[in-house]
């Protein structure tokens, strides 16, 4: 047997890994024999992995130029490079095939993770054109634990429609998704929370949680990547010091900093400058190349600030307290849905990993 596995689990970013590697975990788990091949969801994304990323310099330029003119200049730049290429459409469907080769697939999985975007995001085109290629082929394809950030064109929404009713299996991760599926995409989907709630579960880590834990952390989001919105609501030095206020309000031991991308690496070597020359507070850097790097991490921690979804969703597993930060959407409805102290991971965990397992399982029904 020949499996498909198509997702972001080709960067640096380690949530993006940990849905890779559970997602592969699971499928494992069914078909122990199969020949498991894993591609990019982007099609021509290059591979990039943490501990490479980390050998470039960090900037630590702080100057704040206006949002509206660099998103001119973005823009204007897209343009010119663009100017007579093949549209991305058909770049990515020419990418597929000439990837794909005479290969031939039993089922592919395409997810988890935000894949469901609009406003020409590469994601958008990604989807169109791995559900166009594998149609093509008779290959049966699931989409499982995705969300989306529900912005589109009527164009996108037709063509978002056409494109998930082909996937024999559907699936998303949290509520909202499920009402921009049925409401504004009009396709019935399953619903299961994000697949990395049952990474404690399949990998059987139980042991070796220290019942005293003597610090806490901060996962800083990168502060390029947040929308246009809030960078106008904030200047550099106005988010650093919210950072540094959630920190006065929640902290009770030494802080750590801790990061689950690059761009998160960066903003946190810049915030513990910031911090020891503003506050005069120093912070720990923690050495972070991978998810078990994380894990080990999160083993001492007792509180966990942060605006990442994946590293609060590690740290429900392994015995932290979350505090949340929507900076983005899908961190509001992380923390509506998914808050709770009284978190059983094992129970929780199993019952997340058996509604994939169906899922998959149902593929070759």
């Amino acid at each position: 047997m020949r499996i498909l596995l198509i997702n972001q689990g080709h960067t640096d970013n380690l949530g993006d890994r940990a849905i890779a590697e559970t997602m592969t975990d699971l499928v494992r788990s069914e078909y122990p024999d199969a020949n498991i091949v894993s591609m990019p969801y982007i099609p021509d994304e290059q591979p990039t992995d943490m501990a490479a990323e980390k050998t470039k310099p960090v900037q630590f330029c702080s100057e704040e130029r206006n949002s509206a003119l660099r998103k001119i200049v973005r823009g204007v730049k897209r343009a010119i490079r663009n100017r007579g290429a093949e549209p991305l459409h058909e770049h990515y469907e020419r990418v597929i095939r000439e990837r794909l080769g005479n290969e031939s697939f039993d089922f592919a999985v395409i997810g988890g993770g935000e894949l469901i975007k609009g406003n020409k995001h590469p994601f958008y085109y990604s989807l169109l054109a791995w559900t166009t290629v594998l149609m093509e082929r008779g290959c049966p394809v699931a989409l499982l634990g995705v969300s989306s950030d529900a912005r589109f064109t009527r164009q996108e929404c037709r063509e978002l429609h056409d494109a998930l009713s082909k996937c024999t299996r559907v699936m998303v991760r949290d509520k909202k998704t499920v009402d921009v599926f049925m409401n504004q995409l009009h396709v019935t989907c399953g619903y299961a929370p994000d697949v990395v709630f049952s990474y404690r579960f399949l990998h059987r880590q139980d042991n070796g949680m220290p019942s005293d834990k003597d610090h806490d952390a901060v996962c800083v989001y990168s502060y390029h990547e947040l929308t246009e919105a809030l960078k106008n609501r904030y200047t550099l030095h106005e988010y650093y010091e919210m950072w540094y206020q959630l920190m006065l309000q929640h902290v009770k031991h030494p802080v750590k900093l801790l990061y689950t991308t690059y761009s998160d690496y960066c903003e946190s070597t810049r915030f513990q400058q910031w911090m020891h020359d503003e506050k005069h507070v120093d912070c720990t850097l923690a050495s972070i190349d991978d998810t078990s790097d994380y894990l080990k991490e999160l083993s001492d921690c007792d509180t966990l600030i942060s605006g990442r979804m994946h590293s609060m969703i590690f740290a429900l597993q392994y015995g932290t307290q979350i505090v949340p930060i929507p900076i983005k959407s899908k961190l509001a409805t992380f923390k509506q849905e998914w808050q709770n102290n009284a978190f059983d991971w094992k129970q929780t965990g199993s019952e997340v990993c058996e509604v994939y397992r169906h899922e998959i399982l149902a593929l070759t029904d």
